[in-house]
């Protein structure tokens, strides 16, 4: 061992390492799901002496961690691992979005702790699975991202979520094929439409149709959906084999669709009957922790330094979410400008909970809540603290 390195400097790469190798044990445990971990060097704390390298590399999917050899660690393995499991962020989204784009960033970049990224939503902030396929999960969240429609869909079981940073705003599109007869919105009436049930897209879907006078049940609704027989990722070849008629859905799905037809495609779209609020959700319980709130304050403090960051470099964004999602970088790029990383708690987000709210609670099979019981989902401390650091 080269004499010049300090005691300090070997204790940093031993702990590093078994922090690394514990966080991989044990998502290994957590059912498959996708995660990404991040660190950054710990402090020095008791003796080790070690040789070797640690290596934490993101494909996208996995971790591989090589230690070479490892000589005398004076420091309980099991210590290490509790340690190091209070000390990280757990983070869960869906990873396969472009929205995700500011928490890569943050993540991998810019957070001064730990991170731990899985593929979920808000619904491992209790410790559960969604009910939807393409969000299934394992593990525990202390924040977790979702679209407001989903978060509001889980609030309604989960009164303590918190609504506490607004990630990424996005119009959805429809589109369509010129050949199936569809030149103006209500042309859709009585065509098969492919799209996401029990998801933003779907009431995306109802809210246009109104806009015309007409409601989902006008049309025929195809159901796609990630990790299911009809992954979404065939919905441009189900448009373009003219199995389905129109898409409805968000990006790059729906670039996709419209790439694949090339001139036969016609897209509809308002941002004022719906846009997307992909938001950074919490508990009630994690906001009154001492020690948690501190956390979860430092990463929004992130985020707002990685939107910053991304209106001056996007192709760091296209780079991170083409990584992630395992998608071609020109796919990124290409739908990158349908969406405003705002950075901020959106200002006129109870007034989205009141419109979707009761669309929400007849596929609930329940009543409404008031629009003062949707208010209270919202929490704008967070990203004052942030702001004001």
């Amino acid at each position: 061992m080269p004499s010049n390195r300090s005691s300090a400097h070997i204790v940093r790469n031993v702990r590093g390492c078994i922090r690394l190798h514990r966080r991989r044990r044990l998502s290994g445990r957590a059912g498959g799901a996708p995660q990404l971990a991040h660190k950054r060097t710990p402090s020095p704390a008791g003796l080790a002496m070690v040789r070797g390298a640690c290596r934490n590399r993101t494909d996208g999917r996995a971790h591989r961690l090589r230690i070479q050899s490892l000589l005398l660690i004076i420091e309980s393995p099991m210590n290490a691992a509790n340690r190091s499991c209070a000390e990280t962020l757990r983070v869960y989204g869906n990873l396969s979005l472009l929205e995700m784009a500011p928490v890569l960033l943050a993540a991998e970049q810019i957070h001064a702790g730990k991170t731990l990224l899985s593929h979920g939503s808000v619904m491992a902030l209790w410790g559960k699975a969604s009910d939807l396929a393409s969000l299934k999960s394992a593990g525990q969240a202390d924040i977790a991202l979702n679209s407001e429609t989903q978060a509001l869909r889980g609030s309604a079981d989960h009164p303590d979520l918190r609504f506490i940073f607004t990630v990424a705003e996005c119009p959805y599109r429809i589109v369509a094929r010129r050949s199936a007869g569809i030149v103006r919105l209500a042309d859709l009436r009585g065509k098969r439409v492919g799209t996401q049930l029990e998801s933003s897209a779907e009431f995306f879907l109802d809210a246009m149709l109104r806009s015309v006078g007409l409601t989902a049940d006008d049309v025929v609704r195809v159901p796609f959906m990630a990790h299911t027989q009809a992954p979404i990722k065939l919905l441009p070849q189900a448009l373009r084999d003219g199995q389905i008629d129109a898409v409805a859905l968000w990006e790059p799905q729906v670039q996709n669709a419209k790439m694949a037809i090339g001139a036969d495609a016609i897209a509809f779209y308002d941002p004022a009957v719906y846009t997307e609020k992909f938001c950074l959700c919490t508990t009630q319980a994690n906001l009154d922790d001492p020690v948690m709130r501190p956390k979860i304050v430092a990463f929004v403090r992130s985020l707002i330094a990685a939107t910053r960051r991304l209106k001056i470099e996007p192709e760091i964004g296209w780079r991170l979410v083409a990584q992630a999602a395992e998608l071609d970088v020109e796919t990124v790029r290409s739908a990158w400008p349908y969406f405003d990383y705002v950075g901020r708690l959106a200002t006129d987000l109870l007034d989205v909970f009141v419109r979707q709210e009761p669309w929400i609670a007849r596929t609930q099979n329940r009543s409404p809540r008031t629009r003062e019981a949707l208010a209270a989902l919202i929490d704008d401390s967070v990203v004052r603290e942030a702001q004001a650091g």
